[in-house]
């Protein structure tokens, strides 16, 4: 699946397949456009135009496999399974971390340069990336050539680009930002596009062909860049809106939010029930034609959301998982939007009770590891665990004010249940405020080509960036719940928002019970 907005746009169906024959497509758009900027101007040393044409030409050899393989080693279902390539789980320990997928790739290309440029594991390339380039180099190395070009593989796909460079190295580096780059690559264009297509959900346009005719690489500051001739600007501005517009509307929908955290639990519960050491259902061995057993007699090659469909649904089946099946069992949020957030919660008077509010909605989260938020099921079990944990906690003259505030938020939600009709069985699941990519750094730094004189950066010429950034990106939650049978009495839903978020902010905020 490409995306996983299909619980929201239900013909957004469209798989990675047909999105990587499309950043092919694009890629050999660019990749020519490019080709021809660096052979009409004099930036690779070579003694005729003929050893100039190989030079690029075998850059543009390993360019198009890379565009066509930058997604293979992808997860199921969009990005929400490519964490588990990257989260172990060893009885309570947990961990999340690229370093070993870093030392497969390393291996591999037994390239000391590539090792060195390794970036930190904050800046490190997605799971899915590190993946694609590893299954790509096994499995295709013939086709794309000896280790140097190996190397120039892996870097298109993961974006590390080359940080001790010589003239042909920032020309690598150029062909690796048009691949994957953190402002405008053909991977994000056609996504855009097609996600966009697919939906139904009507962004604006983007002239790609405008866009990528107007690649160029020029000299900026003792180095050979990649940059953009001056009438490309107006469609780099809406493929940033674009983007704007997927990333608030539909990727952050609490509709989309919801299906993931099913997914989510899918795979964390088909991951107990059958890894085994370092047998791992998110694995290589899973992606690959051979496969592996797992479990003792379940075998699993090319793994793709048919997999986890059939195991959920037919093998390891739990109450939570057939509400990927079952829409009449999900539950339902009680704000809908950022907006309705803003005016319903974030309305809380001081600073400090701000903070305590959002101390009180963390601690519904099973997990400390940020990048693997677990939220806890807020219904009868948990309350009368939290009220033991109360119990003890006074019996031993421990600070319990934080755990009294949990208890509370649950005993609000417990009798404002029973009072409306609805079933005491909520969650609270995590996400962060919309930033807008305009405020990115790496977007006022995209280079723009005027004749005449040297290339300016996008925040010179572009007012929008230098509007207001947002200083407040801080996380929010939205609050899910079940809704109850309609009745003469009961609506069996949440009718009145504003009245039911003002208990629950109420709540979070008593250190005493009354």
């Amino acid at each position: 699946m490409q995306t996983s907005y299909s619980p929201l746009y239900s013909s957004s169906l469209h798989n990675r397949f047909v999105h990587s024959l499309g950043v092919f497509h694009l890629g050999c758009i660019a990749a020519s456009c490019l080709e021809q900027s660096i052979l009409n101007g004099d930036y690779i040393f070579a003694d005729t135009i003929e050893e100039k044409e190989e030079i690029a030409n075998n850059l543009f050899h390993v360019f198009r496999p890379a565009c066509l393989l930058h997604d293979v080693g992808h997860a199921p279902f969009s990005h929400i399974g490519e964490i588990y390539y990257v989260y172990y789980k060893d009885g309570e320990e947990e961990e999340v971390s690229v370093r070993r997928l870093h030392e497969k790739l390393c291996k591999l290309l037994n390239s000391e340069s590539f090792s060195a440029d390794l970036p930190a594991e904050s800046d490190s390339a997605a799971p899915h990336e590190l993946m694609s380039a590893i299954i790509g180099i096994k499995e295709f190395s013939g086709l794309i050539g000896d280790l140097e070009s190996q190397e120039f593989f892996a870097r298109c796909i993961t974006g590390y680009v080359y940080k001790k460079t010589d003239r042909l190295e920032d020309i690598k580096n150029c062909f690796i930002g048009m691949l994957n780059s953190k402002v405008i690559d053909v991977d994000r264009l056609d996504y855009l596009i097609r996600d966009a297509y697919t939906s139904g959900f009507a962004t604006i346009n983007i002239d790609y062909v405008r866009l990528l005719h107007a690649i160029t690489v020029k000299e900026y500051k003792d180095s050979i860049a990649l940059a953009y001739r001056k009438d490309a600007v107006s469609v780099i501005e809406n493929v940033v809106y674009a983007h704007d517009a997927e990333k608030k509307w539909i990727q952050n929908h609490p509709v989309v939010l919801y299906e993931a955290y099913i997914i989510k639990h899918i795979l964390e519960h088909l991951g107990d029930e059958l890894n085994t050491g370092k047998e791992t259902l998110f694995s290589e061995a899973s992606l690959n034609v051979e496969g592996h057993v797992l479990n003792g007699n379940i075998k699993v090659s090319l793994m793709c959301d048919d997999d986890i469909i059939y195991l959920s649904k037919n093998v390891f089946s739990d109450e939570l998982s057939q509400e990927l099946f079952d829409r009449n069992r999900r539950r339902h949020p009680v704000w809908k939007s950022e907006a309705e957030y803003e005016a319903y919660i974030r309305s809380i008077g001081t600073d400090e009770q701000k903070d305590l509010f959002k101390a009180c909605m963390d601690s519904f989260n099973a997990s400390n590891i940020p990048a693997h938020p677990v939220p806890l099921v807020i219904n009868e079990i948990l309350l009368k665990k939290l009220e033991t944990e109360l119990a003890a906690g006074k019996e031993q003259n421990k600070p319990t004010r934080a755990l009294t505030r949990k208890v509370n938020a649950c005993k609000y939600l417990d009798q404002y249940s029973r009072e409306h009709g609805i079933p005491f069985d909520y969650l609270i699941i995590p996400t962060s405020m919309f930033s807008s990519s305009f405020s990115k750094e790496h977007l006022r730094k995209v280079l723009v080509n005027f004749d005449g004189m040297r290339p300016k950066m996008l925040k010179e010429v572009c007012r929008l960036l230098s509007a207001d950034r947002l200083e407040d990106t801080k996380d929010f939650y939205y609050l899910f719940y079940r809704r109850g049978e309609q009745t003469a009495e009961f609506s069996g839903r949440i009718d009145d928002i504003g009245e039911f978020c003002k208990g629950l902010i109420d709540a979070c905020l008593k250190d005493d019970i009354p």
